[in-house]
């Protein structure tokens, strides 16, 4: 399990119980949900597409599409990590999105 925290550090976050229960169950998405207000502050869902995350899901049903959908295949620490990037990645592009039109819309 410690390898698994060292290649995922969020794992950190969580009881030995809960981990184990990822790992074995890491190709049944909906046992991961479970888990993921605990991985990720709140965040409580994952939009799928079979295997294709979609968009994440606020506490308070906020809806984010993501840019890039990570597929989740594999090893859970490896799909994981590429959903935390893409989430920072996407966030960070609404951003850019949102202050662009904030000052496109102050011209006029």
């Amino acid at each position: 399990m410690q390898e698994k925290r060292e290649a995922f550090p969020r794992f950190y976050f969580l009881s030995n119980d809960e981990l184990i229960d990822i790992l074995a169950n890491s190709q049944e998405l909906n046992v991961i949900q479970l888990h993921l207000k605990t991985l990720f502050d709140n965040l409580v869902r994952m939009k799928l597409n079979d295997d294709s995350i979609e968009g994440i899901q606020s506490g308070e049903k906020e809806e984010i599409e993501l840019k890039k959908k990570p597929k989740a295949r594999n090893a859970v620490e490896g799909w994981l990590k590429q959903l935390q990037d893409e989430m920072v990645n996407t966030l960070a592009l609404k951003m850019r999105e949102g202050v662009n039109e904030y000052q496109s819309q102050e011209r006029k």
